[in-house]
């Protein structure tokens, strides 16, 4: 990468873990360790949008909540660049250090019902960053806080109402309002749209698409549903047992998937169009989702995969970049032909 490039990256994620220790048996004298997130690299750019996706528990959310520092990372790096052009690592910097960061960066959660304050007024929610962070004259908090209702499309006479009063769609416009509070530069929106009805869905990803436009956010997209990632994301980072098997641009991805899981995962999107897909012939992938605790030798995607040999079973495959720029963990990678439905045509397994 030339100097050029670097100087556009706004995150540059190196090695990130997360590990957690388990506790079981009688008074919890047995313990093993999660492996939740392991080793998982990546770049953004300045106003774009990464999508990061994967069933659940493969360790989206705690990649996440690692950049925020809501969890400690066990390891790795998060380098940050600054307004002023200079770099930190957030891994590793102490509580008070943070502060201002977390201005910076800011998260909008899964659930619009959970994550606000059933006690709070709406004018409470919204302030509250921003008296925390003292970043508003006192008499200037209000006036702040109705422009950010205004922003997100709420009207100002909502001020004193609490969350119960609200529809899950104006919910999450109230959490995206208290996250743009601040003016942040990086947004990472977890399953942000995930809990509401499909045409209150439609209405956030507008008003999101049109939050980047006017302010330059950078989003981190975290999401299961691969049509929203495909609409919101430039790039596309496929996660699985808390790696990165395949990252790279959107539409790429999608039309030439390079790693069978994320084939597997293009698979599993039901399609209305049967001139285009027949479900009742996609064969599903077998097996279970491999325990971070204890995942297989090699690639942990081998006791699924149709397309796996020894060497697979053996060698864990490094995440290297392949001749259309996407890279992906597959000792195969540049030998399959996933670019099909079900990796039909010309996926046959290599000959060794």
């Amino acid at each position: 990468m030339s100097e050029l490039e670097d100087q556009k990256n706004l995150l540059e994620v190196r090695d990130l873990r997360m590990h957690f220790t388990r506790r079981s048996g009688m008074f919890r004298r047995h313990s093993t360790t999660v492996r939740a997130v392991d080793g998982v690299s990546f770049d953004m750019s300045e106003g774009e949008t990464l999508g990061l996706v994967g069933e659940s528990g493969c360790g989206k959310t705690s990649v996440g909540r690692s950049l925020i520092r809501t969890y400690a990372p066990t390891g790795g790096q998060v380098n940050y660049r600054r307004s002023d052009g200079d770099q930190v690592d957030l891994a590793t910097l102490p509580g008070k250090a943070l502060r201002p960061y977390r201005r910076e960066l800011r998260m909008i959660f899964q659930d619009p019902f959970s994550s606000l304050n059933p006690r709070m007024t709406v004018r409470d929610i919204i302030a509250e960053p921003l008296r925390n962070n003292r970043t508003a004259h006192r008499r200037k908090v209000d006036e702040k806080v109705v422009d950010l209702l205004q922003i997100v499309g709420l009207r100002a006479d909502y001020l004193d109402r609490y969350p119960h009063a609200f529809s899950g769609g104006e919910r999450q416009r109230i959490v995206i309002a208290r996250a743009l509070s601040l003016d942040p530069r990086l947004v990472i929106a977890d399953e942000a749209v995930s809990a509401l009805d499909v045409s209150v869905r439609a209405q956030i990803l507008e008003l999101l698409v049109d939050l980047q436009a006017d302010h330059g956010l950078t989003y981190l997209f975290i999401s299961h549903d691969l049509a929203v990632v495909r609409y919101m994301c430039d790039r596309v980072a496929v996660m699985y047992v808390g790696k990165i098997v395949e990252i790279g641009q959107t539409g790429t991805v999608y039309s030439r998937p390079r790693h069978p899981y994320t084939r597997a995962l293009l698979d599993s999107v039901p399609e209305p169009d049967p001139t285009r897909r027949n479900l009742l012939t996609q064969e599903p992938l077998r097996g279970e989702v491999a325990d971070p605790s204890d995942p297989p030798a090699g690639c942990s995607f081998n006791p699924r995969c149709p397309f796996a040999e020894e060497i697979c079973r053996r060698e864990e495959p490094e995440l290297r970049t392949l001749d259309d720029g996407t890279q992906a963990a597959c000792h195969f990678a540049e030998e399959l032909n996933l670019a099909s439905p079900g990796g039909r045509a010309g996926a046959e397994r290599p000959m060794r």
